[in-house]
């Protein structure tokens, strides 16, 4: 099927991969708005049904043809920039992945990825697609308690930059809910101290190594999609993340173009600069991320990149 005929059958419905496309007036400003871009959205389209399994991942991501008409990843990110990161990243996901395990991801359920065990119980890791993340990356990678609450959830996208294979994170936040900052602080506690966030940020650290990727890049406060003139005005008023902060707190960069150059292996303290008293649970963090990277290496079933500090002599 060739990318004018996937418009076509979008606009007829014979092709509806989701409610969005049931509704008349979304097929209408889908049309409207191609008109502008007309050869752009072809030239899109003809790359999404270029790559294998189009169809599961059109019933997975029901808005993937409209993502040229919005603000993705970043407000630095125009529509050209946009359609090659997104052919890009099912280019590099189905030639990386084992296909059972690309199967698994854009089924209807979430993928899990490990256990991540604590002190007094276990945190879980799931590899997902979620329509609440599509304009900020094609995967989510969240942590849930034992009890199902969000923690921390982050969107990337996997694409080649500047000649580069890279991993963009779009988004990182914590959980949203009214119960999440209690459940976030027992996690925490449970974790010798690790945030879920920064475990978030390890294990996108780690999916990159896997991938290959030579650099890791994320969105800013200046550079996130809420900054750009369609959303500005609705959505800064819920903008509470300082991502600046986060980032150069696991030793991100500012580039020229506002966004974060993060570190392909997070920063890890020399034991002398922690305090003799404190050198134990510092050594269970450590362990703990250890753990994880080992089991997400396994569940992905790809080699990890060895790229560990002994223990002996870092911590984390």
């Amino acid at each position: 099927m060739s990318g004018l005929q996937l418009f076509k059958q979008l606009l007829t419905k014979e092709c509806c991969p989701g409610m969005h496309w049931d509704s008349a007036r979304n097929r209408f400003k889908f049309a409207a708005r191609s008109l502008f871009m007309p050869l752009s959205t072809v030239k899109y389209l003809s790359g999404l049904t270029d790559t294998a399994c189009c169809d599961a991942i059109l019933k997975k991501q029901p808005l993937l043809p409209t993502k040229l008409q919005r603000p993705y990843l970043s407000i630095n990110f125009h529509r050209k920039n946009k359609s090659a990161a997104i052919c890009d990243h099912y280019r590099i996901t189905k030639a990386v992945l084992p296909p059972e395990i690309f199967s698994q991801i854009y089924s209807n359920e979430r993928f899990y990825l490990c256990p991540v065990e604590g002190k007094e119980g276990l945190c879980h890791l799931w590899l997902d697609v979620q329509d609440a993340f599509n304009k900020e990356g094609e995967l989510t990678l969240e942590m849930r308690d034992d009890a199902g609450e969000i923690l921390a959830r982050s969107a990337f996208t996997l694409l080649n930059l500047d000649g580069k294979r890279t991993l963009f994170i779009g988004a990182l936040q914590g959980g949203v809910s009214e119960q999440a900052h209690g459940a976030i602080r027992a996690a925490t506690k449970n974790c010798h101290g690790v945030f879920p966030k920064r475990i978030l940020t390890e294990v996108i650290c780690l999916i990159a190594s896997l991938f290959q990727c030579q650099q890791i890049i994320a969105s800013s406060n200046e550079t996130h999609i809420y900054r750009s003139r369609r959303y500005r005005h609705k959505k800064l008023t819920q903008w509470v993340a300082d991502y600046n902060a986060f980032w150069e707190s696991v030793g991100g960069t500012a580039n020229p173009q506002q966004e974060y150059i993060l570190p392909l292996t997070l920063p890890r303290k020399p034991v002398d600069e922690i305090a003799s008293k404190k050198r134990a649970e510092y050594r269970r963090r450590y362990q703990l991320l250890d753990d994880v990277a080992q089991s997400v290496s396994e569940r992905l079933q790809l080699p990890q990149t060895e790229n560990k500090t002994d223990v002996q002599h870092h911590i984390i």
